[in-house]
């Protein structure tokens, strides 16, 4: 799992790559949940994630209770085809707004 973070006008975009799995996971939870914040806004770029395990959606699980729980905002993007059936079946599409480019979800995040 690759996990970079970086601030494009005021937005933290998180951007995951590979398999975000039990192995991957922890790491994932430890650097995207402290920097969740009240107020924040977010941007989850999916691109180039080609697996999400259970403990991959429970890390999502946890991002989304933490932003629901501040003022903060959380849009996920560019979510590739197999990972979204995943959602889609676990009710995780309910929970998330999802946009299909990086640019859409900075626009909405923006506004």
């Amino acid at each position: 799992m690759e996990f970079t973070m970086e601030n494009i006008g005021g937005i933290t975009v998180f951007k995951l790559e590979k398999k975000l799995d039990s192995l991957s996971a922890p790491k994932v939870e430890k650097e995207l949940l402290p920097a969740i914040k009240e107020t924040g806004k977010y941007l989850l770029n999916m691109s180039g994630m080609t697996h999400i395990s259970s403990a991959g959606l429970r890390v999502l699980l946890m991002a989304a209770k933490k932003v629901k729980s501040t003022s903060s905002l959380m849009i996920l993007c560019e979510v590739p085809e197999t990972i979204q059936e995943v959602f889609d079946i676990a009710g995780f599409t309910a929970l998330f707004v999802i946009k299909d480019t990086q640019q859409e979800a900075l626009a909405e995040l923006q506004s």
